[in-house]
């Protein structure tokens, strides 16, 4: 009987190693919810009028206001706070509020800060 020689297994064992491979990075993939296959954030719900998520506009609070699949939220441009409102069925911005002790990701700071 001749002997293969073992240069004969060698696209055998790299299939096997690709192989072997595709699946370990599935099961990790699998493992983490498949997060890191996920594309861009879906959009979200449509929303038939106009939603408000602070209807008081109050300037400590984050909010956004939402029509159809748009959301505007509330944002900063340097010490002042730029907000939305729903006004028949329609998102507004609010009069710009000067923010005493400056403005941060969309809402006043109720203090001071320093650093």
């Amino acid at each position: 009987m001749a002997r293969e020689r073992s240069g004969n297994q060698t696209p055998y064992l790299v299939i096997v190693a690709v192989v072997a491979v595709v699946a370990v990075v599935t099961l990790v993939m699998n493992g983490t919810g498949g997060s890191i296959l996920q594309g861009a954030p879906v959009a979200s719900d449509f929303v038939n009028g106009c939603v408000a998520s602070d209807p008081t506009s109050d300037f400590r609070i984050k909010g956004s206001v939402q029509v159809g699949f748009d959301t505007k939220w509330d944002y900063c441009v340097k010490d002042v706070l730029h907000q939305y409102h729903c006004d028949n069925k329609i998102a507004r911005p609010l009069r710009p509020v000067e923010c005493q002790f400056g403005c941060e990701n969309g809402v006043c700071l109720s203090q001071p800060t320093y650093g």
